[in-house]
């Protein structure tokens, strides 16, 4: 069963944690420990570069985008988000789900009950029961990390974070407002980095390269 942290559920502004971003993957660690996904807005405006290496990351505002203008329909969007999720579970990695500067309504658009129920998946007491999060997984999918069939589980290091660039204060109460359960979130603001600080980070962000030393 996941521990969860008794937390009072809150959306109000001034309990968002500021952090630099070098503080990111710590407080992801503190979070995934006390039981809370996260809410991250970016004043930075390169934490999606930092998840693109370190977790799962889908880029939804660009599903969203295809949505609305008829490149793809809501269904396939939510059917990619759900592979994504299937997949992080498995595996115990973070899954990101990047929506930039949209904010898209998970509460009754970018919802849907057998492809991805945001009601429940974005609650992580409820969806930690095996019922709830297997209801995702296809017959198909039904394998564990070993690929043994019909053993499928989510891995305890699962964790679940939605990315945002920062516009405003008002702005991510909008961001707020769209998303299940964001007052049980843990709410974090990247603060700008300092150009040598970006620098240093971005290096540490590289793969590894022999021929470079």
């Amino acid at each position: 069963m996941l521990y969860v942290e008794q937390i009072v559920p809150t959306n109000d502004i001034s309990t968002f944690e500021t952090i630099k971003m070098t503080q990111l993957h710590t407080k992801i660690e503190l979070a995934k420990d006390r039981g809370q996904y996260l809410l991250i807005f970016d004043r930075n405006e390169n934490a999606n570069v930092y998840f693109q290496y370190k977790a799962t990351s889908k880029d939804f505002h660009k599903l969203v985008l295809a949505v609305q203008i008829g490149k793809k329909d809501k269904e396939e969007a939510m059917d990619t988000l759900r592979k994504s999720c299937v997949y992080s579970m498995r595996a115990g990695d973070t899954f990101c789900i990047n929506v930039d500067k949209l904010t898209p309504d998970f509460k009754s658009e970018f919802t849907d009950d057998e492809l991805f129920p945001t009601e429940q998946l974005f609650d992580p007491q409820v969806w930690h029961e095996d019922d709830n999060y297997m209801s995702i997984v296809h017959k198909d999918e039904n394998y564990d990390l070993l690929g043994n069939k019909d053993l499928y589980s989510m891995h305890k290091n699962y964790q679940l974070v939605i990315l945002s660039l920062y516009q405003s204060d008002a702005d991510m109460e909008k961001v707020c407002a769209a998303i299940p359960h964001s007052e049980k979130m843990k709410k974090i603001i990247i603060e700008k980095q300092k150009e040598w600080e970006q620098s240093d980070f971005n290096k540490q962000q590289q793969p590894y390269n022999p021929l470079s030393h």
